[in-house]
């Protein structure tokens, strides 16, 4: 069994928390597929400002955790 989410991340160059997962007021969003992640961070003028994380989550194995875009 395997559960792979995309997850948008705010960059933040200039400060001590340079990730975070607060996207906006709903919090944190996750997508099933890259292509619909990738469109919600244009949609939103976000192309240089947030990078997307997949996450694959693997029954009995460690989560793996990786920056696609």
């Amino acid at each position: 069994m395997e559960l792979i989410q995309y997850i948008p991340v705010a960059v933040y160059e200039h400060f001590s928390d340079r990730y975070s997962l607060w996207t906006g007021p709903h919090g944190p969003r996750t997508y099933a597929t890259l292509p619909s992640a990738l469109q919600w961070r244009e949609r939103h003028g976000m192309v240089d400002g947030w990078k997307i994380l997949k996450l694959t989550i693997r029954w009995g194995e460690e989560p793996i955790a990786e920056w696609v875009a």
